[in-house]
């Protein structure tokens, strides 16, 4: 009898090592935390244009009118880099990990490191949203 071939033959040798993977986990938890700052970043970005207008004694200079309009464009660029960040990078996990499995390494840790990043990003665009909220609530506009 030789080797046999066809269906349900059993394979002979070391075994294939398996294609490595991106977690699934590792790629939600950093979408997550990525779309939580993004909803930061545009909601700082509404309430800094917002208080301008919300505010019992605003400035009426168009400097400072300009600069809320500045800052709150700046505000919503960094929510549109931060999505497409979160975005872009399940992309790229999901390529990598069908197309070039060598580079699954360097996925991971690139999420590691977003992962790792992103919890302060989002505590640092809390605190700047929530001292937004308190300067509105005494009734005075962010800047001026």
């Amino acid at each position: 009898m030789g080797d046999v071939q066809g269906v349900g033959a059993l394979r002979i040798g070391p075994p294939r090592p398996a294609c490595p993977r991106v977690s699934l986990a590792t790629v939600f938890v950093s979408r997550m935390i990525f779309l939580l700052a993004t909803v930061l970043a545009f909601a700082g970005g509404d309430l800094v244009s917002a208080s301008l207008f919300i505010a019992d004694r605003a400035p009426q200079s168009d400097s400072f009118f300009g600069l809320h309009v500045a800052v709150g464009l700046m505000f919503g660029f960094a929510g549109v880099v931060l999505f497409g960040t979160q975005r872009h990078v399940a992309a790229l996990a999901a390529t990598a990990t069908a197309v070039a499995p060598a580079a699954v390494r360097e996925i991971r840790s690139l999420l590691a490191y977003l992962i790792a990043g992103g919890p302060p990003l989002c505590l640092i665009l809390g605190f700047m949203d929530y001292t937004i909220l308190a300067r509105i609530n005494e009734g005075l506009a962010v800047f001026g």
